[in-house]
């Protein structure tokens, strides 16, 4: 230890030498010569020094010049001119137009266009954190609903508040109106067939809906995260798929259609206003985790046609919860296997 001590001691001594030959550790310098400046501080510069340091702050200041007009660009873009109404198209025989006062209409004949969520799990981060106008593949409707203006810059500040679907229209795009808050008001006609992926996924401005007769297609996360109360699906819909109708918190109300096949894996789950539910005769399938955590179910029966139920259907999270069945049925099976209450009916 006594060997390490002076060689540390040796090295600091060597330090302090070096700082005081370079100019480093301007205290010390400064006692070493008395108080006085050392010639580095005091030295003239060259004339090259000079003109370098001249042309060096004349390029700084150009530098400076150009980044604040690349802000004031970029202010005018989005300060951009007021306009009374952007458009565009919305399928091979479909245009949009969306109004200052946040009237979005649709008119043509056949399907939307399908639009696509980001792939790349690392750009979810992304979506959550700046919307989904941050991307290329955002309708341009949603962009001006998210930014308040269109991709110009044009500005129309009334963002979207109704969408109105024309006759004519048969199916209803992929995240068609993905996480578009301000929508309150949403006109779908007869003739819709298909409303897609994620179409109106986290809307939670809308408060009622109406479904169209014609209907036959819901598909995954269609109406995710919605705040309407009731909800009457079509006779024509065979299945509820993956998510369809989960988390609406406010929901309260479904009806079910007579045709219904099966209920896809969190089809209904989330739900914890939920507090009653008829599930058809026919009905064939439930899938993983449908009806979990709707907490306001106290008990629900299930058909006899229920052949296949998935884990963690319903009856978890819910003390109390009865599950109604018939004897010797899948649901009697499922019953017994989970530890579930249960009364057979």
């Amino acid at each position: 230890m006594k060997a390490y001590r002076n060689i540390s001691g040796a090295a600091a001594l060597l330090c302090a030498g070096m700082l005081l030959l370079t100019g480093c550790g301007s205290g010390d310098s400064s006692q070493a010569s008395g108080g006085k400046e050392s010639k580095s501080e005091v030295s003239t510069a060259s004339p090259a020094a000079e003109e370098s340091s001249q042309a060096d702050e004349v390029q700084s200041e150009a530098e400076s010049a150009s980044v604040s007009e690349a802000e004031s660009e970029e202010d005018a873009k989005v300060k951009g001119p007021e306009v009374s109404e952007i458009h565009g198209e919305a399928g091979d025989n479909i245009t949009w137009s969306l109004n200052s006062e946040g009237l979005l209409t649709f008119t043509g004949t056949g399907k939307m266009y399908d639009y696509t969520l980001p792939q790349d799990p690392n750009d979810f981060g992304r979506l959550m954190e700046k919307g989904y106008s941050d991307f290329d593949e955002c309708p341009e409707w949603i962009y001006a609903a998210e930014r308040k203006a269109d991709r110009k810059g044009n500005s129309l500040p009334g963002g979207v508040v109704k969408a109105v679907i024309s006759g004519g229209i048969t199916e209803i795009g992929n995240c068609f109106m993905y996480r578009v808050n301000s929508l309150a008001e949403i006109e779908i006609p007869e003739g819709v067939t298909r409303i897609g992926d994620s179409a109106f996924y986290w809307c939670s401005g809308i408060k009622s809906i109406t479904l169209p007769s014609t209907l036959t297609d819901i598909d995954d996360f269609a109406f995710y995260g919605t705040d309407f109360e009731s909800v009457t699906i079509p006779e024509g819909v065979t299945e509820i798929k993956k998510g369809a109708f989960s988390h609406c918190n406010f929901l309260t109300d479904v009806k079910l259609p007579s045709g219904l096949k099966r209920i896809g894996e969190h089809g209904f789950s989330g739900n914890s206003k939920l507090t009653k539910l008829d599930l058809p005769e026919g009905l064939e399938s439930i899938g993983e985790n449908a009806f979990s955590g709707c907490l306001g179910l106290d008990e629900i029966t299930v058909p006899a046609s229920v052949t296949e139920i998935g884990k963690e259907a319903f009856g978890y999270m819910k003390e109390g919860f009865v599950l109604k069945c018939t004897p010797g049925s899948a649901a009697e099976k499922y019953a017994k296997e989970n530890g579930i209450n249960y009364k057979t009916v």
